[in-house]
């Protein structure tokens, strides 16, 4: 299973605030948190992985505990994890790129 885990920043009362403000985008980890009605506090670990829908959602909207996952009846997002790495594949074909063709250097004669 493929899955993150996030470190909670912020309290939720602070993580709600600053949604509410428009201070900063839903995340899969406080959306878990929240949801959980557990008494989660900033240093505190969620691990979630993404599930499969029938449509493109947001992760937040997509994410399940990793605690929920079941191996008998995987239901992971296979495409939202393709996706991710090809994103990683992109980012950096450029450095092993380089890295894996070094400099040809002349010869002064």
């Amino acid at each position: 299973m493929l899955m993150k885990t996030d470190t909670l920043q912020d309290s939720l009362e602070k993580y709600r605030a600053k949604i509410a403000g428009s201070a900063r985008n839903r995340a899969a980890a406080y959306e878990l948190a929240a949801a959980s009605g557990r008494n989660y506090k900033p240093g505190d670990q969620i691990s979630y992985y993404i599930k499969a829908t029938p449509k493109k959602v947001a992760a937040y909207e997509a994410a399940k505990p990793a605690s929920e996952f079941d191996p008998q009846n995987r239901d992971e997002n296979i495409d939202y994890y393709i996706g991710k790495l090809d994103d990683l594949v992109k980012k950096f074909s450029g450095i092993t790129a380089e890295a894996s063709a070094p400099k040809q250097e002349s010869l002064a004669l």
